[in-house]
């Protein structure tokens, strides 16, 4: 299912109030990134909005200020006990937001150690009401099956023009410096169109993972596209603050 088709799909399910507690996304870092950031954001609207209607809720959440939100992994570091164990403990506390649920989003269900992944099915069995788990995934068959069994699971896809546009974020999100500074040729020799546009992305990714030190390197980028006469000189010098920043 593509993105529009995933929201409508859910969007009907929550105005029925018949949306799925737990919910295992498949798809690629990015892809998914995106999805759920619109998922948690109309699951929070006042009008359960497809789209963002700049409500108080919507705001709030593109802004990152709803503390009954978390997300754990980072879609590479095995998450531990402690941390599930940690984020179900809080679950057990009532939700700060009247009338609003709880979202817990795991970013690499993957990576749960097992003693971790364990603590999880157990909450998952009896979870507190109104509480939602959206689960991450690259690929469904490195679930725990008893995991998968207690989600629904929902496989995202892209075409490949949209997957190819995420190159330059897919990168850096793998902290690989090297590769990195490889990118220097691929990234110089794009039409300054394209490049721009693929850089305004990359800066909105970042925006809304709360990366903002990331965020304000592609904005610089950006602004140096735009008004300066040497981008080859403003590409060099972004990537090597990227690195420095990872």
């Amino acid at each position: 299912m593509t993105q529009p088709e995933i929201m409508n799909y859910l969007h009907q399910a929550l105005v029925k109030n018949k949306l799925f507690e737990s919910i295992l996304f498949e798809g690629d870092n990015i892809s998914l990134d995106e999805l759920v950031n619109q998922l948690g954001r109309m699951l929070y609207c006042d009008n359960h909005a497809i789209t963002n209607d700049q409500c108080q809720w919507c705001l709030s959440y593109e802004n990152h200020l709803i503390t009954d939100v978390k997300v754990i992994g980072d879609h590479y570091q095995v998450i531990d006990k402690e941390t599930v164990l940690t984020m179900v403990n809080e679950l057990n506390y009532a939700p700060l937001y009247l009338n609003k649920p709880k979202l817990r989003i795991i970013a690499n269900v993957e990576s749960l150690k097992p003693e971790g992944a364990n603590a999880l099915l157990k909450f998952l069995e009896e979870p507190t009401p109104n509480t939602y788990f959206f689960l991450l995934t690259n690929d469904q068959n490195q679930v725990l099956p008893t995991l998968e069994s207690r989600a629904k699971l929902l496989t995202l896809t892209r075409g490949t023009n949209e997957l190819d546009d995420n190159f330059l974020v897919e990168v850096i999100s793998t902290k690989n410096k090297d590769n990195i500074l490889l990118l220097n040729n691929k990234l110089k020799k794009m039409e300054k169109t394209k490049l721009q546009e693929l850089v305004q992305s990359g800066g909105k990714h970042f925006l809304n993972t709360a990366n903002v030190l990331i965020y304000e390197l592609f904005l610089e980028l950006s602004h140096d596209l735009k008004f300066s006469n040497n981008s080859q000189l403003a590409i060099d010098r972004f990537l090597i603050q990227i690195t420095r920043a990872i």
